[in-house]
């Protein structure tokens, strides 16, 4: 885990960042969090190159295209999460990539406990939330 500070973490459940091991927005997420005193993991994206050929065969019929690497990559990194967080027997967490920017991180903590609660209502395993980057340079 990356410590935010000796702080506990404003966000209640563990956090994982997919980025790529070596990449450049490693250290713009690590700062991003740290000031929002949010903690975290980081988790090794995949490129998807590996996993190009049996993935393009088994999901073909999922899919209406043909994927590119990168979006093979992306789908087999989530995925990687969701396995990790399985395997940890983790009730739930949060999955962001490295070029998220959080803007108000009370308002991501309320709406984390607001989903928290409502899952205890009704079921729920999986929820995506996402924004476009069109939409966020208008």
């Amino acid at each position: 885990m990356h410590p935010a500070s000796t702080k506990p973490s404003l966000l209640k459940i563990p956090v994982f960042v997919i980025s790529l091991k070596n990449s450049p927005r490693r250290l713009y997420i690590q700062e991003h969090l740290k000031n929002l005193n949010i903690s975290f993991e980081f988790f090794d994206a995949s490129l998807g190159l590996e996993h190009l050929e049996k993935f393009q065969t088994n999901y073909k019929t999922i899919f209406s295209e043909k994927l590119s690497n990168g979006q093979v990559g992306c789908i087999c990194s989530h995925l990687g999460v969701y396995q990790k967080i399985i395997d940890l027997n983790l009730p739930q967490a949060l999955i962001l990539e490295d070029d998220i920017v959080i803007k108000d991180a009370e308002k991501l903590r309320n709406q984390l406990s607001w989903l928290l609660d409502l899952k205890s209502k009704i079921h729920w395993e999986v929820i995506r939330s996402h924004i476009p980057h069109q939409t966020l340079a208008k």
